[in-house]
């Protein structure tokens, strides 16, 4: 599912160019309803997890306002190509971790973000963007030389560990565990995804864990999608969450 709520189940594409995106793959019940990748998860979020980077040299609200900003502005980028939200995710993570690493000014913010969406997107995506649309989207403000030096730079500061675990992550393995018939576990899997997407540029909600704000998400999807005739359904898949997630606590749903 992209980040505008769609499903991408379909080729998108554009005809003087060919696909903009390209169909991600199914649902594994392998990895999708595997314990194991769960607790994997878990343990890595915690060697990766980053809590927001700012730019450097500028007063705290300046700073708030500049990262929501390029959060947004890659955001309308996704939704325009039809990407998925783990690239997006997964570029939001990849800049904080960078920019903890680097300080970095006002007049490169811009570029540190647009270089983390290509990396993001080589890694994350069957057909990655192009670097031509890249500094497009930059309204040819940047040039490709700048993002190709930026990107090794951000490969060098991170010593080539590009590895990001975002909410993004858990929501589908986590959703699989609940006790729905699977067309009502579907929306409540895409409800969770657009949730995040709409609020991840909050820098208070990166402060939290990635598996803490994918229960968030799935709590509050549930609340939206399942009907109240579900009640002891929905307590028993609070509670599911709590303890796959080991969460220390869950408000009564």
């Amino acid at each position: 599912m992209d980040v505008s709520g769609q499903d991408t189940s379909d080729h998108c594409t554009n005809s003087s160019e060919g696909p903009v995106t390209v169909a991600q793959a199914k649902y594994d019940p392998f990895f999708t309803r595997n314990l194991r990748v769960i607790e994997d998860l878990l343990i890595d979020e915690k060697r990766y997890h980053s809590t927001p980077g700012f730019c450097v040299s500028q007063s705290p609200a300046r700073t708030t306002w500049m990262r929501r900003s390029l959060l947004n502005w890659l955001r309308d980028i996704c939704i325009h190509r039809g990407t998925d939200g783990e690239v997006l995710a997964h570029t939001a993570q990849l800049i904080d971790r960078y920019m903890h690493i680097v300080p970095t000014e006002q007049n490169e913010y811009q570029l540190v973000g647009a270089t983390c969406f290509f990396i993001s997107s080589k890694l994350k995506e069957t057909v990655p963007i192009a670097l031509r649309k890249v500094t497009e989207y930059t309204a040819n403000s940047l040039t490709e030389q700048d993002v190709l030096a930026k990107e090794l730079t951000v490969c060098i500061s991170l010593m080539w560990d590009l590895t990001c675990i975002t909410p993004v992550d858990f929501v589908a393995p986590v959703v699989e565990f609940l006790e729905f018939v699977p067309s009502l576990r579907q929306i409540i899997r895409q409800a969770a995804l657009c949730i995040y997407i709409k609020a991840f540029h909050v820098e208070e909600i990166s402060t939290y864990m990635p598996s803490y704000i994918a229960a968030a998400c799935i709590l509050y999807a549930l609340n939206l999608t399942v009907h109240r005739d579900l009640s002891d359904t929905t307590i028993r898949s609070v509670t599911r969450i709590q303890r796959i997630l080991r969460l220390e606590a869950v408000s009564s749903f």
